[in-house]
Formats: C-alpha cells, structure tokens, sequence
C-alpha cells in the first residue's frame, strides 16, 4: 500500500473503501483492455502503453497496476475465464442445481444446456472473445507459466463437466469429460477462426446423440487421475 493510501485509510475507512473499488475497477478495466486489443490487434500489440492509449489513461497507469507483461496477460485470461466460466454457470443452471440436490440428470436436459450455451458463446459479438482466446492459447505455448495459469482456471470447469457426466451415469466421466470438451472447443474454435470447415449449426439433438455416445465410449476406455486432470488444458471456456 502507497503511502497516500494508508493515510487515506486511517483517516477516512470511507475514503479507503472508495479508492479500493476504485482500483479493483480499473483493474478489471485494464484486463478488458488486454482481451480486445489481442482481439483486434494480436499479441505483438500488447504493450503496457497501448492499453494506457487504449482506455486513455494516463501514461504509466497500466504499469501501475500490472508492472510485467505476464501480469497483463494473467489478468486478461482470468478476466476471460471469469466471464465465460459465468455463461456456463448460467446455461447449465437446471443441470447444476439438480447436481447440487443429489438428482439424477438425463440427456436431454444436459443437452438442452449444451446447447444454450452454443448459441450463447457463438453469437457474432463472441467473435472478439474467440479470438482472444485462440491468442491465449498460442502464447501459453511458449510460456509455461502462463500455461499453468490457464490450467489451473480450466480445471474448475473440467471437474464440473465430469460430474455432470457421472450424473449421467458414466463409469469413466473424466474421459467424458476431456473428449466432450475438445470436440466443443472444437467446434468453438472452427466457427469463429475457419467457419468453411466448420458445421452451418448444431442442435440439442447433435449434443444429446454426442453426450449419448460419450457416456457409452467412456466406459470401455481406461483414464486415470493424473491424465483426467490434465485434459483440463482442453477445456472450452
């Protein structure tokens, strides 16, 4: 904490609590920042005094905040995680709550929740999204530590498609898990980054004949912890 700031804190708890707010808001600020410029301009572009120039602020203000470029980096992913990880939650609410209530799950409603959350992460304006998301991955080749940020984050929705797998009833949901999520990244990808190659649309029924196909592929397949845990890597957000 800067000197002016614990001043203001013991002084004024109002004061404190303002400036705190303040500082959590341009941070997430500047972390939307770093997901439309890797959006629109790629990562060569991603420098502390584009985002300033970007949001215009101050110069030096980014750096203030996020003194290393993994810095920047770390806070755009989570911030994408974080707003993707929020749609999913979302969509498979019917899904998760009867999770939560220890009730069984058929198909078609996790379908139907694969589904609603297609449409919502390929509508038009989550072109941007998409493309950051493909720099992330790209970046996070040459940086372990960037990927093992990313994979730590992922993990959380790894785990959560595994259980709603083994509330389907699969006796391998971690394989489940990983193929269902790839396929999906998949498609995720291709509709955004080579929409030639990639399918016109998909309907619940092409999700609930997939997570059909899944839930009976898995339990002929051997998967253990360690491997389950690093299919996390293929997680679309």
């Amino acid at each position: 904490m800067s000197r002016t700031n614990a001043a203001e804190g013991q002084g004024d708890a109002g004061g404190k609590s303002r400036s705190t707010a303040t500082a959590l808001a341009r941070k997430r600020l500047i972390a939307g920042a770093v997901i439309d410029i890797l959006a629109s301009e790629g990562a060569r572009s991603l420098t502390h005094r584009r985002i300033d120039a970007h949001l215009g602020l101050p110069q030096g203000a980014t750096s203030y905040y996020y003194p290393r470029r993994f810095d920047l980096l770390k806070a755009g992913f989570n911030r994408l995680f974080d707003d993707g990880f929020e749609e999913f939650l979302h969509c498979y609410g019917p899904v998760i709550r009867r999770l939560e209530a220890g009730e069984a799950l058929d198909v078609d409603l996790v379908a139907e929740s694969a589904y609603r959350h297609w449409k919502a992460v390929t509508q038009p304006s989550g072109r941007d999204m998409a493309i950051a998301r493909f720099e992330f991955y790209l970046l996070a080749t040459h940086d372990p530590k960037l990927l093992a940020v990313q994979n730590e984050r992922r993990r959380t929705m790894f785990e959560l498609t595994a259980k709603i797998f083994g509330g389907l009833g699969s006796s391998n949901p971690k394989r489940a898990s990983s193929e269902f999520s790839s396929r999906v990244q998949g498609d995720y990808i291709s509709h955004f980054i080579a929409p030639s190659f990639s399918r016109a649309t998909l309907t619940a029924a092409d999700f609930a004949a997939r997570i059909r196909q899944l839930v009976d592929e898995s339990a002929s397949a051997k998967i253990d912890r360690a491997h389950g845990a690093d299919q996390a890597s293929l997680i679309a957000m």
